[in-house]
């Protein structure tokens, strides 16, 4: 019974390899299977006692009683609810586990087990199961993700990202790296253009869940690394028309209300602060910015003030694997149909290759 159980098995066998915007399609598939591994856990504790006996989907016998496992999302928020009902008895007075928190990239950030009173002792037990379920899945989850994202970063994101690392050496910043998030513009749109490193301090930020969301966060980061940003949209447009530093309020965004998922993502990226932003060079219509949370201004800053034109020559060096960088999103996102194309990265990869 374990082995039909193993979340990992079982995951890795529905849905094996997926790529980026497989993770974002099938996400409801994923929470869906993990949300059956976890409630035939509560049926798989009683499995090893004599009274046992299944007896059916989700539901079984245990010392002469029919118990049926239910489970659901709580309304407006992200906790899953699993309920076991003494069936022949359904109004029999329940006890709770408590709220236990679920970490990780999934759409669950917690969960609460309600049992009838006769079966309370074994709680603790249950909720060692389903939080196993959970965690193993989510890891899981997050190790996929991060399979793509080493195929995808290999290149022209490394070299930005190395050199901004060799330039915060001097003042022992090496780690501020991570909250810099670069992005190359056509006159058409724009994409960012992150290391693992930078889109795993996005994915902790988003972990955190201080917003309100029906995506998960592996849906906002996946969404986001395949963004399609309108230039006369975008807020670094201000940025390179004036050829300089510029702040600028997320509240103002002209996407705000099309493109509520990259919103809510940046208004966490931010830490609170204005989305900061400096242009680091072109390539004919191509340019280089680099963003950040203004409140990092005076740490950052003078740093790609003094390495402008460095960054400038790593970005012209860099060209042949821009266009591998971008081939390699294309292919992540080829299996995306026109519906879920939406906006992002079909139209965006025509205005960079254009222009290269």
């Amino acid at each position: 019974m374990f082995s039909e159980l193993d979340p990992i098995t079982r995951l890795e066998s529905r849905f094996p390899s997926p790529s980026l915007v497989e993770l974002r399609i099938q996400s409801r598939a994923i929470e869906d299977e993990i949300q059956r591994l976890a409630v035939a856990s509560i049926a798989r504790h009683f499995a090893g006692e004599k009274s046992f006996r299944a007896a059916g989907a989700d539901e079984f016998l245990f010392n002469d009683k029919l118990y049926t496992v239910r489970a659901a999302a709580a309304l407006g928020t992200p906790a899953l609810q699993i309920c076991v009902l003494n069936a022949l008895d359904p109004l029999a007075p329940r006890v709770s586990s408590g709220r236990h928190d679920i970490p990780g990239i999934g759409f669950f950030n917690a969960f609460e087990i309600e049992v009838p009173a006769s079966i309370k002792s074994r709680l603790p037990a249950l909720v060692d199961g389903v939080s196993v379920i959970y965690a193993a899945s989510y890891t899981w989850l997050e190790e996929e993700f991060f399979r793509n994202i080493k195929q995808l970063e290999q290149g022209f994101s490394d070299a930005l990202y190395r050199h901004l690392k060799i330039a915060l050496a001097a003042s022992d910043r090496t780690e501020l790296a991570s909250r810099v998030w670069f992005s190359v513009f056509s006159d058409e749109n724009g994409y960012y253009a992150l290391d693992g490193a930078a889109i795993a301090k996005i994915l902790s930020t988003l972990k955190a869940r201080r917003y309100v969301s029906s995506q998960s966060p592996l849906g906002h980061v996946v969404e986001l690394l395949g963004l399609n940003m309108p230039f006369e949209k975008s807020l670094s447009r201000f940025a390179i028309q004036k050829a300089d530093y510029h702040e600028f309020s997320l509240k103002k965004a002209a996407y705000i209300s099309d493109m509520q998922g990259i919103f809510k993502t940046e208004e966490q990226m931010v830490e609170g602060g204005a989305y900061a932003i400096y242009p680091l060079g072109a390539i004919g219509e191509r340019r280089l910015v680099a963003a950040f949370p203004s409140g990092l201004r005076d740490d950052l800053l003078p740093v790609f003030r003094a390495n402008a034109e460095r960054f400038e020559q790593i970005y012209a060096r860099e060209t042949g694997n821009l266009k591998r960088h971008i081939a390699k999103v294309r292919a992540s996102y080829r299996k995306m149909d026109a519906a879920e194309l939406g906006g992002l990265i079909g139209g965006i990869l025509g205005g960079i290759f254009k222009n290269i």
